[in-house]
């Protein structure tokens, strides 16, 4: 288990871009443990935050709206076998 994090754009069905992606020791590994994720759209300003740390941000403003979704995966062997992730308790608010 690896740590990355990607934030992607996605017009489906296809992917358009990976919009910032990295590594992170921020990002718990270990099975049982929980992640807080955390993206903040300010303008055309997105940060995304795991576990209270900003691990990556880019400036886009190629959509004004959209949806939100979140996916989990092996990235450092995809043939690893199956993933298992709990989403849970997710919010969506304005900023004023």
């Amino acid at each position: 288990m690896s740590g990355h994090y990607s934030l992607n754009m996605i017009k489906a069905p296809i992917l358009k871009r990976t919009l910032v992606s990295g590594f992170s020791p921020v990002v718990a590994r270990e099975v049982g443990h929980s992640n807080l994720l955390e993206v903040v759209a300010r303008g055309s300003l997105l940060q995304l935050f795991v576990n209270h740390s900003l691990v990556g941000q880019v400036q886009d403003s190629t959509y004004t709206q959209g949806y939100l979704g979140v996916c989990v995966g092996t990235y450092d062997d995809p043939s690893a076998g199956n993933t298992l992730a709990d989403f849970r308790d997710a919010k969506v608010w304005s900023l004023t």
